[in-house]
């Protein structure tokens, strides 16, 4: 069995070989485990196996989906309310990337 990786801007009829397995033909379950590179862009990523019988090459895909960066959220307003408090609203980003947001973080800091 033959494990093969295709990123989206990949122009190869298979994509990259990432793995093969080879055996007795007793098997019957083959898995694999790939990491993809913190560098990798976001898009449809197919997983291939190719199996090789005496009866002929069969395959089996299966689509993984890197979400792109959300957005940038965009300010409606920042309320100075006392010496030690403000108000800061903002809107949702337009588009989350393809994955939900479940977190905003702000960060501040003094002026000198």
């Amino acid at each position: 069995m033959k494990w093969y990786v295709k990123s989206p801007t990949d122009t190869s009829d298979r994509g990259t070989l990432v793995e093969t397995d080879t055996g007795d033909g007793s098997a019957t379950t083959a898995s694999l485990s790939y990491t993809f590179a913190s560098t990798a862009s976001a898009g449809a990523y197919v997983i291939t196996a190719y199996v090789t019988t005496s009866s002929g090459v069969y395959e089996v895909s299966y689509t993984v989906t890197i979400p792109t960066v959300p957005d940038a959220p965009t300010f409606r307003m920042v309320l100075i309310q006392s010496n030690t408090q403000i108000l800061v609203r903002w809107n949702k980003p337009v588009s989350d990337g393809g994955s939900a947001i479940t977190e905003y973080q702000y960060r501040y800091q003094l002026s000198t």
